[in-house]
């Protein structure tokens, strides 16, 4: 029988008036085999009504499959086990699955109406229920993975896809029923393929960090545990003396059962590291785990031998009264991997203390932000947080495969293994050994005659090929590891990672050829019924293959970002292998397109523009190539990157507006030819408004945009940006206490400002990652499992406002009024500050931001000794009647201490004025004993700039000198200054020689 839409209402009525469950199974197997293959069919059964019908069938099902479970449940058989045996019922519920899955393989236009049908409630509830059979429920997993794979975008100009999927997947209705499905022991085919694909579900549709900690809370993570446990059992690597330590708190309490001999690891090693990537805790949870502990138990301490001691009635031994237990760093897994030498001293300072771009993500404290906000969550600049002892086995374990296994395995162990790394749960003393021995497998990855061996079932596993997905993955792995090592960078360009990555750049530009030959069609430009309905098409989207090129070009952007952040002969590299124009390309935002779809005559794989995802890769990039100075001069110019940039300052996305400015702090440098063109492109205005912005990033990237700008500018245009961000906006935020402003979290660096010196401004990739950067204490390897769950969902609020974010902001503003004063012409703008703040309100206003944090005040002889430059801490006097308080933050101390040398810079007024404030004096007398170098250095520049005079000036000037000089002796600076004398820092001695000068002169001329 030839399929048309004329016969299509009879057939639908046979099986709406199917008279019992046999005879709907059998229809249901005829309308199955007129639309395989055929999408015109498929379109005809849609506007038929064929989607609402299955959805009834479904829906009947899953009522009487819950009665069928609650009868079994009141019986004498209380069993959670899957039913082998196929019912009528289950018959007719698999081939309406089949069906629903058939039509989704059309593509996003066929998805749409099942989403707007009440299919996929029904069949996760029955895939939930504990009646349905084992055949019903791998059919429904089959389908729900073809859904995954081409859902349509969240709205019509998105590129996201639409949520409803995972929002009723993980909801506590449906989620508990995946651990249960991953907790199955039986080796029935179908009961081992419903674990691999219910896995492969989650990999699809896991993608925030709330869903990762519902799957948490609904022991998902444990069940994977375990699964990865059986599968070290059956491969041998149990450590020696598991066996004898089974009842130890924490462990199972027995040896897993050996995985299957035909269970393959690699699913497992991939959704446990989508599970735990981004998360310390997470990850912490996963190595404490009790599966992983009674395998890989935490070898016991040892004791030197002089600290054992023999009883004297016998064998037994006792330990002396100083015995230090220590740890042992290996372990026997250890012993099976090649020796390595570890980097030099050298070599470990020079990759230590520099942070990671803003989430390579997170590219995600966002799921889409790399090297943002961070790499982005963890400690993404891999902060030494944990000792070396707290290393788990599975380290090694992990080690072991990537060196030993191939393809997907290889891949998964090393994307898990990157993961921990990150999190800072590996010793950095491997880090020599994945520079010899992880890097460059990876960057083999990149080749395309890398040989991945395919799974035989893959067909009924992902809709893309094994290789595809390797090659997609590899460069974000490859950017996780290196991002902020020196040493693994140098190993990354050593393997040639850099060419291979700008040619993979290149080619995912290139149309790839649809996989299938659309269906042909008697209408030149067929017009279907569209709308939000189960009887019509939805609009186009993009397809699996599109989605994949746009995944892997945002993966090799994040990889270049990774490779250039320091050596300036790699930037220069790549801008010789032809990147920059690719780049530029890329941070042109998506536009939907329905002629670039699925079923499209030009192909479902051509894409206009890029998502959200991908631009943050592709700042980043830019980001990264605008550190050098000749690259920002010739390649980036010729590229023409300051318009897609600036169009990005409006993108609706707050990420994306967050990365761009990141961009624009480096083109706003002064030694930038760009810095024109910004202030010719209306940005100025736009850096304004964001700067008023909620979003505390956001708020904060702008500032520190517009601090650079001003830098060296003209007058005209400093008073323009002060402005456009009102007086009085200023004058609130340097005024406010940080400690009584609403947290959040934001992290930034000050500038640090030389005095006599126009004001230096830095890169502003100074800036600290947040993304990855939890810092929840270590947990004990025997913490019971609730505790590890309680902790694991209680550090992934990546919504909060803390008040380092206020700190940073404050920090910025004052620093960008340092900028205004300083320079040609500064005088001028002093007046300017002073007529639009009044003078008194605002030296009081700077001696808040120097006063101590508590309500108790310091004494005017109070002598810090902070030792941190980015948060609150106590300072410590060296005189015995001094108070204990808390100091201001350094940055806050440095930025006021250069607002007022500055001021003291610009007219002999203006120096007595200073001067004449006491309480301004007597907090700076208290600054000399700082623990910071540059504090030490500011306090000095303000003395020698209030004593300073011009030997042309006429003799008052010089008696106001003096006059200034006596009166700081009275207040106890000399005493002060001649403490500086053997100072550690060279330029704070040279500057206090200067200072002593100046008094000789002065007081005793």
């Amino acid at each position: 029988m030839r399929m048309t839409r004329s016969t299509a209402p009879p057939l639908l009525a046979e099986l709406q008036n199917a008279p019992s469950a046999a005879s709907q199974a059998a229809t249901l197997r005829l309308i199955k085999n007129e639309i395989i293959g055929h999408d015109l069919r498929k379109r005809a059964w849609i506007a038929a009504g064929l989607v609402p019908t299955l959805a009834d069938i479904l829906s009947m099902s899953r009522r009487m499959s819950g009665k069928r479970s609650s009868r079994e449940m009141n019986g004498r058989e209380n069993t959670r086990s899957r039913r082998s045996l196929t019912t009528d019922d289950d018959a007719s519920c698999t081939q309406a699955a089949v069906i629903t899955g058939v039509l989704a393989q059309g593509g996003v236009m066929f998805v749409q109406p099942i989403l707007h049908g009440n299919v996929l409630s029904s069949l996760l509830a029955l895939m939930s229920s504990d009646s349905s059979s084992l055949s019903l429920v791998v059919a429904i997993l089959k389908t729900l993975i073809t859904i995954a794979d081409r859902l349509p975008p969240a709205n019509p100009n998105d590129w996201l896809p639409d949520q409803q999927l995972a929002n009723l997947l993980y909801s506590k209705e449906h989620i508990g029923s995946l651990a249960r499905i991953i907790r199955q022991n039986s080796p029935h085919p179908d009961v081992q393929q419903s674990i691999l694909l219910v896995v492969l579900l989650i990999v699809k549709t896991c993608s925030t960090n709330k869903q990762k900690d519902a799957l948490v809370e609904a022991d998902v993570l444990d069940a994977l545990a375990n699964r990865l446990s059986s599968f070290v059992v059956a491969q041998g690597f149990v450590l020696p003396g598991a066996e004898g330590r089974l009842h130890e708190s924490g462990s199972l309490g027995f040896l897993p059962p050996p995985a299957p001999p035909r269970a393959r690891l690699a699913p497992f090693l991939r959704l446990t590291a989508v599970i735990v990537d981004g998360s310390r805790a997470r990850s912490e949870h996963l190595v404490t785990s009790p599966a992983l502990l009674t395998v890989f138990p935490k070898p016991p301490p040892e004791f030197a031998p002089a600290d054992v001691k023999k009883a004297p009635w016998g064998a037994a031994t006792y330990l002396s009264g100083t015995a230090v237990p220590r740890h042992v760093h290996s372990n026997p897994i250890d012993t099976l991997l090649p020796s390595v030498s570890t980097p030099s001293a050298k070599l470990a300072a020079d990759q230590a203390n520099f942070p990671p771009f803003g989430s390579i993500a997170a590219i995600s404290k966002r799921e889409t932000s790399f090297l943002s906000a961070a790499l982005a969550s963890g400690s993404s600049d891999n902060e030494d947080t944990s000792s070396e002892d707290d290393e788990s086995p599975a380290v090694a374990w992990l080690i072991y495969l990537v060196r030993n296994e191939t393809g997907m395995t290889r891949l998964t162990a090393a994307k898990l293994l990157v993961t921990l790394f990150r999190q800072g749960l590996v010793r950095k003393s491997r880090t020599g050994m994945f520079s010899m021995l992880l890097v460059p497998l990876l960057v083999r990855m990149l080749d395309k005659d890398y040989e991945v061996e395919e799974i035989s079932d893959k067909a009924e596993l992902d809709v893309l090929p094994t290789k595809l997905l390797v090659r997609e993955e590899a460069p974000g792995l490859l950017a996780m590891l290196v991002m902020d090592s020196r040493l693994l960078q140098r190993a990354a360009v050593d393997s040639d990672a850099i060419k291979k990555l700008s040619q993979l750049l290149k080619e995912s530009f290139d149309p790839i050829p649809s996989p299938r030959r659309a269906a042909w069609c008697p209408e030149k430009n067929p017009r279907f019924s569209r709308g939000r309905s189960d009887k019509a098409l939805g609009d186009t989207g993009p397809s699996p293959m599109a989605r994949h090129v746009l995944r892997h070009r945002e993966a090799v952007l994040k990889a270049l970002a990774s490779l250039a952040p320091f050596d300036d002969e790699y930037r220069k590299s790549m801008c010789d292998l032809g990147v920059v124009p690719y780049i530029i390309d890329s941070l042109k935002p998506y536009t939907s397109n329905p002629l670039l779809a699925d079923n499209s005559p030009v192909g479902p794989n051509v894409v206009t523009g890029n998502p959200a995802a991908t631009l943050l890769a592709a700042c980043a990039a830019a980001r990264a190539l605008t550190r050098s100075v000749s690259v920002l001069r010739t390649s980036l110019i010729d590229a023409g990157v300051a318009p897609p940039l600036f169009h990005l300052l409006n993108n609706q996305d707050s990420e994306v507006q967050i990365a761009a400015t990141k961009v624009v702090c480096n083109l706003a440098l002064d030694f930038s030819p760009m810095k024109e063109a910004i202030v010719n492109g209306n940005i100025v205005k736009t850096l304004c408004q964001h700067a008023h912005s909620a979003n505390p990033m956001l708020r904060l990237d702008s500032l520190w945009a517009l601090k650079h700008l001003v830098y060296n500018s003209s007058n005209d245009l400093k008073i323009n940006i002060f402005q456009e961000l009102k007086p009085a906006w200023i004058k609130h935020l340097m005024a406010s206490d940080p400690e009584d402003v609403t947290p959040g979290t934001v992290l930034g660096m000050g500038i640090t400002h030389g005095f006599g010196e126009d004001v230096i401004p830095r890169l502003e990739d100074g800036s600290v990652d947040t993304v990855m950067a939890e810092s929840p204490g270590l947990q004990t390897w025997n913490r019971h499992t609730a505790e590890r769950r309680a902790q694991a969902l209680s550090d992934d609020d990546y919504s909060r406002h803390t008040v380092k974010d206020d700190i940073m902001i404050q920090t910025q503003v004052l620093e960008l009024v340092v900028n205004l004063i300083c320079g040609d012409g500064a005088d001028e703008v002093v007046d300017y500050l002073f007529k639009e703040f009044n003078q008194k309100e605002l030296f009081t206003i700077l001696a808040q931001r120097l006063k101590p944090r508590s309500g108790n005040r310091a004494s005017t002889t109070t002598t810090t000794t902070t030792t941190t430059t980015s948060t609150t801490v106590s300072n410590h006097s060296k005189r015995e009647d001094t108070l204990k308080v808390p100091s201001p933050p350094t940055e806050i101390i440095k930025a006021v201490l250069t607002i007022i040398l500055h001021i003291a810079a610009a007219t002999p007024r203006y120096r007595s004025v200073i001067i004449s404030q006491t309480e301004i004096m007597k907090l700076i007398l208290s600054t000399f004993g700082h623990a910071s170098r540059e504090v030490r250095r500011h306090a000095v520049w303000i003395i020698i700039n209030l004593m300073y005079h011009d030997d042309s000036r006429d003799s008052q000037d010089k008696l106001d000198c003096r006059r200034r000089a006596k009166e700081l002796e009275r207040l106890g600076f000399v005493d002060k200054v001649m403490g500086l004398k053997e100072d550690v820092d060279v330029d704070v001695k040279e500057r206090t020689k200067t200072a002593l000068s100046l008094f000789a002169e002065l007081l005793h001329g």
